[in-house]
Parts: C-alpha cells; sequence; structure tokens
C-alpha cells in the first residue's frame, strides 16, 4: 500500500512538470513571436522609400530614362557595391555622393568624388538642398528627384 501513493505523487509531479514545461515553451515561442512581428514592423518603416530618383539621362551607361532608383532617409551613390544606389559607371566614383533627408527638406551633398556632383547642372562644393524635380547628376547620369 506504501507503493501506490508514492507512485501516484511521482507521476503527477512528472504531469506538473510536464504542464510547466508546456507553458514555459509556449512562452518563450509568443515572445519570439511577438519580438520578431515588432521587428518585421520596425524594418518595414525604416526601409520604406520616401522618394525615387528617377533617371533622366543615362549618359552612355546602361540605364534607361524612367528606371527608378528608392531613396530613404540617408541615401549614398556610387559605384561601390556599399552604397545604396550603385551606378556601374566609369564617371562615377566608388563614393560619389549622398541624398538624405533632414527637417523636412532633400539635402546633396558631393563626397569629393572625381567628376562632381551636381544640382540643375551647377556643381556644388557644400551640402546643397533639392526639391522635387530638380535634376542631380552624378558623373554623366542624370537623376531626378520624385517625392
Amino acid at each position: 500500500m506504501s507503493d501506490t501513493p508514492s507512485a501516484a505523487l511521482i507521476l503527477g509531479l512528472r504531469l506538473g512538470l510536464l504542464a510547466l514545461l508546456y507553458v514555459f515553451l509556449g512562452a518563450v515561442v509568443w515572445t519570439l513571436w511577438r519580438d520578431l512581428r515588432a521587428t518585421a514592423k520596425q524594418a518595414a518603416t525604416v526601409a520604406r522609400p520616401l522618394a525615387r530618383l528617377v533617371v533622366h539621362d543615362g549618359g552612355g551607361s546602361d540605364l534607361r530614362p524612367g528606371e527608378s532608383f528608392n531613396v530613404v532617409p540617408v541615401t549614398a551613390i556610387g559605384r561601390d557595391l556599399s552604397n545604396t544606389i550603385v551606378l556601374a559607371d566609369p564617371t562615377v566614383s566608388s563614393q560619389h555622393a549622398l541624398v538624405n533627408l533632414r527637417d523636412g527638406r532633400w539635402w546633396v551633398e558631393d563626397l569629393n568624388s572625381r567628376n562632381g556632383t551636381y544640382v540643375n547642372g551647377a556643381r556644388i562644393v557644400r551640402p546643397q538642398p533639392a526639391s522635387p524635380g530638380d535634376v542631380i547628376g552624378v558623373g554623366r547620369i542624370q537623376l531626378r528627384l520624385v517625392v
């Protein structure tokens, strides 16, 4: 008779431990799911393009007028693959220019490129504001800012 209560007690402890394990695993899965959902929402907000750069003149490159590139709050332009917009053209420097959003306004900055950066045909020497419709020249390539 003394074996029956201890066997029932062990069975109860095993079932209780199993239930606690399932509760713990459920909490871990729920936490991971919630964090992944929040991260995905944040990434979608950050990566959403705020403007586009539309090819106005490909300058002899493979780019065709009308092709476009998404512009995010800080957009690097150049030949190097680390740039947000990669332009495979010999007149474009590895790190050529930056287009960024500051205080609700777009700015274009030359990164000491060899062939210069232009806004509406004028070479820029310091950060220059750009408005929708302005043409940004990067080497021989002309890109129109569309918001």
